[in-house]
């Protein structure tokens, strides 16, 4: 028998490890750990229905977990009271819509409203399979709808929102659960939840209102004291009598517009010219009906005042203006808002509304009674009798509720039982409770880290307003920049497309991140830490764009996705009004930002540009915002060369070029942007050697010169120009009503470099058209900044006449070869290369080129490719202008653009015009004044048409080019060559179905050498 062991585990282990063994504890702290356990696991898992330290126990209507799920449909009084009683708590339910394509705004909503213990809100939706989706997506909530749908229908129906059905809904809804003696908070899901909303709503004053609405106040909070309209997107009814005013209002909103369609608007808009649009939106039944319950009869004074149509309001301007002063005297009168200045709140609301006391503005609601209308107050607008939607919307409301039904408003004989109804009050929310974003929030007061406290001053914050952008992506980044946007349930919803750049594409690339848990593959490019800090000191938003211009061509080069720097709110474009206002409540920063805080202190806010939030610059890997790259960087951060180091960052200058880091001076960065060419760039960071690193930091702003008309230069210019944060032109007009209040000249410079072995960038020789932009004058592509003027050329006595002949003949000879290289282009676009071009271009006064084109060829020849003929017509015109600006800034004279008209070539000649064109009636004509030499040589004209074409200065043809119709051959079936200054361009075009295609050089024709032996490129001079 073997002996028997004492510990069995002492007896297996090896020698050298028994006296390291744990000794056994004593059996009184083993039964002190386990009731410390006990006590614990209440803490760690709260039993069933424990709410735990939640922020609707201070109001006492926490219905997390009190409410059961539910699907249906709603159109009969039993369908709805079942999925009240399903989703409500305390007679309370949150009523939202939203279809299950844009689900991920309803989850944002409802998740935050779970956060604060709040569970009981019912969706509504468009048909029952869209319910069935959206409630797989949010099963806390569940989900309704009606087989009812609102018939959109009259003039100016395509004016009416895709959406306006389902908000219709929403309302019957609402209206019928106030019949049923429900409390209704009707909230779209743009809104954030800061707070509890019950802690307000049911405590003294607010207590003492039957409706809370949020006032239409879009632009500053300060609007309030002036503002009466109600916002339709966030209402809260109360304690309403189901046969009572707040009761009457909610079901006017949807009876009013029901009268109109059922009479197909014959009284609103073909009688009267009411806006069949207007008559449609929800908001807009609200503001009408509430007229009436501050009236207390049927009134009409939003459509009257608001929305009539433009043609009307156009032919009878003084009876319009009439109309509007009687109405808002009436509501004045009989209607008044009342306004308390210094209502008390509790103090332990101070930090959140900001002090101890609020105005309210306040009105009383009246039962409507009949009243004889009064013409003063424009035409009464309802038909003579109701029809059948109105008919069975009246019974509804009388079938969901055994409750007597209000009096009839339009019956003489109601009107002294409607008067005796009880009164109701109206309160429009004080900004605190409810506001929007643009008009509260971006003054900063949802910021945490610049409020009292760390709470925002704000409860129920709405969205609703951002203007400029996108509205889901401006919507969405105002909750990250608030600290609201829930990354896990967007990644439930879009997994590796959570972000923007990913969405508006199905192009997401294979690999092992895109599975289960992981994120879909980037490769980033961002401004390196101390760059981006020295956003603070750029002066102008020109500024700006030129450093994100240069940040969009290297990222595309490198085959990476920008990422969107954000500037410091201090920088002088942002913070207009001083830097003090850039830091404190309010914020007093220009409206084109949103605010947000990186840290808890407030002290340093960082500004994304409104321009910025567009799905062409975000969406199919235009671009990175930095809100999304500090949350994808928080993901990574377990990944070698995440965050910025030597080996992952680019841009390191020599030493010859100085210090990497901004000046210590507070220069803005552009004031040295390194000009690069993109061979060079591409060269030392391609993708191919830098992929293992998911990210690259740039050092130091660049611009990077591409050549021309490569599909890489084409996809750039076009991104550029699609972007609204990088086209220059649409800044200019988005500024025109909300200009700088001092204009600024943006100190821009470039420094031509280069970058060597090492990686490091270094001083260069400047080489236009390699490392800087071609000496030519560049014009404007379309949608793209302007660039810099060129250097003027001092003009002097002695090597002026020489200066002005050479530059004359060189800019024949570019204007003259860039014309042969527009037609050999068109030429070759024909797939067999057989057809003559026929066709004109026409270059006008702004810079947009059309082009016509025609072929007298067999059927199978007009099948040319018309984007390259556009493009090629598009440079013939921009090469004949770009000739006339070379020519004038050489002989010193400067450039001015003059309104073009037709102008004879002799007119031309004798006032001292320069005048262009190109086969067309339009003509740019710039002048060059004094002082210019007398015997300078103006370029004339260009012109070309089928197979010739002409330079021409001063009246004397300096060059003539010939097209050669050769008959198709195996080789060369276009030859053509053009002489002037000096120099001859020589191209050839070959068949595209043959090896090849298009090559041409410029060749010296008093030389054999070749200053270009590869024969790249187009037409030089």
């Amino acid at each position: 028998m073997a002996p028997k062991m004492a510990n069995p585990s002492a007896a297996e282990a090896p020698n050298h490890f028994r006296q390291q063994l744990p000794l056994p504890l004593p059996p009184l702290l083993i039964l002190l750990l386990r009731l410390f356990l006990f006590l614990l696991l209440p803490l760690v898992f709260p039993a069933c229905g424990v709410q735990g330290d939640l922020p609707c126990e201070r109001s006492g209507y926490c219905s997390l977990g009190r409410t059961k799920p539910y699907v249906g449909e709603v159109d009969s009084a039993l369908g709805l009271r079942k999925a009240l009683t399903a989703r409500s708590y305390k007679q309370e339910v949150i009523l939202m819509a939203a279809g299950s394509e844009h689900v991920l705004g309803a989850m944002q909503a409802v998740g935050n409203l779970l956060r604060l213990g709040l569970e009981h809100v019912m969706m509504v939706s468009s048909s029952g399979p869209d319910c069935v989706r959206l409630a797989a997506a949010l099963p806390s909530a569940g989900c309704v709808w009606l087989d009812w749908e609102l018939p959109v229908l009259g003039a100016e129906r395509y004016l009416v929102p895709a959406a306006v059905p389902l908000w219709h809904n929403r309302y019957r809804i609402a209206a019928r659960a106030v019949r049923m003696r429900y409390n209704v908070f009707l909230v779209d899901t743009d809104v954030i939840f800061f707070d509890d909303p019950y802690k307000y709503f049911k405590s003294p004053p607010f207590a003492n209102f039957t409706i809370i609405n949020q006032p239409e106040v879009l632009y500053d909070q300060s609007d309030y004291l002036i503002e009466t309209d109600p916002n339709g997107g966030v209402v809260y009814i109360q304690n309403a009598a189901p046969d009572g005013p707040a009761a009457w209002l909610m079901a006017e909103v949807v009876h009013r517009i029901l009268r109109w369609i059922e009479n197909g608007f014959q009284k609103s808009r073909y009688e009267h010219n009411i806006a069949t649009w207007c008559n449609y939106m929800d908001q807009d039944g609200l503001k009408d009906g509430l007229t009436s319950v501050r009236l207390g009869r049927i009134f009409f004074g939003f459509s009257v005042r608001d929305c009539r149509t433009s043609d009307w309001r156009l032919a009878n301007p003084e009876r319009h203006q009439e109309l509007v002063d009687a109405v808002l005297s009436l509501l004045s009168y009989e209607g008044p808002v009342r306004q308390d200045d210094h209502v008390e709140l509790p103090p332990a609301w101070g930090l959140v509304a900001g002090g101890p006391n609020v105005t309210f503005r306040s009105f009383t609601m009246r039962m409507p009674a009949y009243s004889a209308w009064d013409e003063r107050y424009g035409p009464y607008l309802y038909p003579p009798t109701k029809g059948p939607l109105s008919k069975h919307w009246l019974r509804q409301l009388r079938g969901d509720c055994d409750c007597p039904m209000w009096p009839d408003p339009e019956d003489p004989e109601a009107a002294p039982a409607a008067n005796a109804m009880p009164l109701e009050h109206f309160l429009l929310s004080p900004p605190f409770l409810m506001l929007n974003w643009f008009a509260r929030g971006r003054q900063g007061f949802w910021l945490p880290a610049l409020t009292p406290g760390g709470r925002p001053q704000q409860v129920v914050g709405h969205l609703h307003y951002i203007p400029g952008t996108s509205p889901a992506i401006g919507k969405a980044v105002v909750r990250m920049a608030v600290g609201q946007y829930d990354w896990l349930l967007a990644r439930q919803v879009l997994g590796p497309r959570m972000y923007f750049l990913h969405q508006g594409t199905d192009a997401v690339q294979p690999g092992p991140e895109t599975q289960p848990g992981g994120w879909a593959p980037l490769h980033l490019l961002a401004l390196h830490p101390s760059l981006a800090s020295g956003l603070a000191f750029t002066r102008t938003w020109e500024e700006y764009m030129e450093l994100i211009r240069g940040l969009a061509a290297v990222a595309q080069v490198l085959q990476r996705v920008p990422v969107w720097p954000d500037a410091p709110c201090t920088a002088p474009w942002i913070a207009e009004a001083g830097v003090e206002g850039a830091a404190s409540l309010p914020l007093t920063i220009r409206q084109e930002f949103i605010p947000y805080s990186k840290g808890t202190a407030g002290a340093n806010l960082s500004c994304t540009w409104l321009p910025i939030l567009t799905d062409r610059c975000l969406y199919g890997g235009r671009g990175m915002l930095t809100l999304e790259f500090e949350h994808w960087r928080d993901q990574m951060r377990m990944l070698p060369c995440i965050k910025p180091s030597r080996q992952n960052t680019i841009g390191h200058l020599s030493a010859e070029l100085g210090p990497s880091l901004p000046a210590a001076n507070g220069a803005t960065p552009t004031a040295r942007i390194l000009s690069l060419s993109r061979d060079d760039v591409a060269r030392a960071w391609a993708l191919k050697r830098t992929s293992e690193l998911k990210v690259l930091y740039l050092l130091n702003p660049l611009r990077l010169i591409l050549p021309k008309g490569t599909e890489e230069t084409n996809k750039l210019e076009e991104g550029l120009y699609g972007c609204k944060a990088t086209n220059y032109d649409e800044i200019v007009l988005d500024l025109t009503d909300k200009p700088y209040k001092q204009a600024v000249k943006p100190i821009i410079q470039y420094v031509a470099a280069t970058v060597g072995v090492e990686g490091l960038v270094g001083a260069a020789p400047s080489i236009p058209g390699y490392n800087m932009p071609p000496l030519e004058l560049q014009a404007p592509q379309e949608g793209s900044q302007q660039q810099s003027p060129q250097k003027q050329l001092p003009w002097s006595e002695e090597a002026g006449l020489m200066a002005a002949k050479d530059a004359a003949a060189a800019a024949d000879a570019a204007a003259a070869a860039a014309a042969v290289d527009a037609i050999v282009t068109m030429t070759a676009s024909y797939p067999d290369g057989a057809a003559a071009w026929q066709g004109s271009t026409t270059a006008n006064t702004d810079s947009t080129y059309s082009v016509a084109v025609s072929s007298s060829g067999p059927a199978g020849t007009i099948a040319q490719r018309v984007i390259p003929l556009r493009i090629a017509a598009s440079k013939a015109a921009v090469a004949v202008n770009v000739a006339a600006d070379l020519q004038a800034a050489s002989t010193g004279a400067t450039v001015a653009t003059a309104t073009g008209t037709p102008t004879s070539e002799a007119d031309a000649y004798e006032s001292g015009h320069a005048v262009t064109s190109i086969e067309g009636d339009t003509q740019r004509a710039r002048s060059h004044p004094s002082p210019s030499p007398a015997d300078a040589s103006h370029l004339k004209t260009i012109s070309m048409g089928g197979t010739e074409h002409a330079a021409v200065t001063g009246g004397e043809p300096a060059a003539v080019g010939q097209v050669s119709e050769a008959v198709h051959s195996e080789s060369v079936p276009w030859d053509i060559s053009l002489a002037a200054g000096g120099w001859t361009h020589r191209q050839a075009v070959k068949n595209e179905h043959e090896s090849g295609g298009s090559s041409s050089g410029l060749h010296n024709r008093d030389h054999d050498s070749d200053p270009n032996p590869d024969g790249g490129g187009g037409g030089g001079g």
